[in-house]
């Protein structure tokens, strides 16, 4: 056998018999035809692609090649075709949408993709050449439909919310069940729940990764006295927007009539959008009990100013405390918190704060000046609520302290000269109620002794 890849020519030399070259040559030219001999070759005996479902018809799936080794263009030029496809597509029909004569053919499909009506389709395609006898040769190809969006979440079920007592967080108020038809797992099977109407953000919702459920809690605590009733809308969606397409006209020519939820598709002829569908709503209606709250004072904080020795009975302040429940309406008394010296009483139904003896500002128990108690208003619920608020009394000086000295005895020596001794005095009042001192001396009765009246020098 010869193989050529281009036309044989040959040159000959003419010599005499002592074997000098002639000026005659000859020229023989031969060409070799070419022959059918080489089937088509694609360059992959097995191609494997995937593509969304959400893909649009006419979308590029993927590339194959095959190639012919014989030099006469009446052999080489290679043709493709799909054989068959496995399993039989009803809305689907593949093509190529672009073949060249060098036998590259770009695959593509009309009408819908679905991953439920099958996961990966099996094509054979065969490439022909032109002779006479047409060689062929053929090739496998692979598509993978990766699941998409195309079917909605559909809440199914919800188990009745339950009743929550006001002032409770972290409670399962409901268990909220959804059924996805799309790939388990995947972001278009995950629920995303959401919340409307929760206008003071009351609630959370989380979805259970592992059944895909909604599970609704109390994050921030209910009050009876807003609303027995919380009235709530939950909505379902995945993580990846929603896409469907449905088949509504076949054509042997062009691309088919399709209806596709698809918002970012290009429109045409052979294409018509439909906005998107509705996610699934459900409505919970949480039920709110009642429970006993403490009392609430108008203030909590408050401040007044009393002389120290007042008489018992003294008017200080007036606490005023409401209680917040409105479906059972208790009756609450004032009470004396805390009063370290005793010194308050409190009349348990006005809240008029008297003192009951008389105050000392210079007792351990008043700070800076400051003497604190506490007031409790309680009330007659089940169980009983107690709450509290504080009473500051600057408790003003009076002069109810004498001046004393520090040494009550001073030794001095007598000698030729004059002695001198310091006197120090001391007052428990402040300010205008302690020095300066006026010093002065009993007893000299023979004037021997003198002491400066300002400074207490002896």
């Amino acid at each position: 056998f010869l193989f050529l890849a281009f036309p044989l020519q040959l040159k000959f030399k003419a010599f005499d018999r002592e074997k000098h070259e002639l000026e005659t040559q000859l020229g023989i030219y031969i060409e070799i035809l070419d022959s059918n001999d080489n089937p088509p070759k694609f360059l992959f005996e097995k191609y494997t692609f995937t593509i969304k479902e959400s893909a649009l018809q006419g979308t590029e799936v993927g590339r194959i090649q095959a190639t012919d080794q014989d030099i006469s263009e009446k052999y080489n030029k290679v043709r493709l075709k799909i054989v068959s496809v496995e399993p039989k597509p009803e809305d689907l029909e593949f093509y190529f949408k672009e073949i060249d004569e060098t036998g590259l053919g770009v695959i593509s499909f009309k009408g819908c993709l679905d991953h439920e009506t099958a996961e990966k389709y099996t094509i054979i395609v065969e490439a022909k050449d032109n002779g006479e006898k047409p060689q062929s040769s053929s090739c496998t190809i692979i598509i993978n439909i990766e699941d998409g969006n195309n079917h909605l979440p559909v809440i199914t079920k919800q188990t009745d919310p339950e009743k929550v007592k006001e002032g409770q967080t972290n409670v399962l108020v409901s268990h909220i069940q959804v059924h996805d038809e799309d790939t388990r797992g995947t972001p278009a099977w995950r629920a995303k729940y959401t919340i409307q109407g929760d206008t003071n953000n009351n609630f959370r919702i989380t979805t259970d990764p592992e059944t895909n459920d909604g599970l609704l809690y109390v994050e921030k605590p209910l009050n009876y006295e807003d609303g027995a009733l919380k009235n709530i809308t939950i909505t379902v969606e995945n993580e990846i927007p929603y896409y469907s397409c449905k088949v509504e006209k076949r054509s042997t020519t062009g691309l088919w009539k399709v209806v596709t939820t698809s918002a970012s598709a290009a429109t045409g002829s052979a294409m018509s959008v439909v906005t998107g569908t509705a996610p699934s709503r459900h409505q919970v209606i949480v039920t709110v009990e009642d429970v006993n709250e403490p009392p609430v004072f108008d203030k909590t904080s408050i401040e007044t100013a009393v002389s120290e020795n007042v008489k018992e009975g003294q008017y200080l302040a007036t606490v005023t405390a409401k209680d917040p429940d409105v479906a059972n309406k208790n009756t609450f008394k004032y009470m004396i918190g805390h009063d370290p010296a005793g010194w308050i009483k409190v009349d348990p139904d006005t809240g008029n704060i008297t003192t009951s003896k008389s105050l000392d500002r210079e007792s351990e128990f008043v700070k800076d000046n400051i003497y604190v108690v506490t007031i409790c208003a309680v009330d007659d619920g089940k169980p009983q609520m107690t709450s509290t608020a504080t009473l500051s009394i600057y408790v003003r000086d009076d002069n109810d302290h004498t001046p004393y000295l520090v040494v009550s005895t001073i030794e001095m020596c007598q000698s030729d000269g004059q002695s001198f001794a310091n006197i120090t005095a001391l007052d428990s009042d402040v300010e205008p109620y302690s020095g300066p001192f006026t010093f002065k001396l009993h007893g000299d009765v023979e004037g021997k002794w003198k002491i400066d009246p300002v400074v207490g020098k002896l």
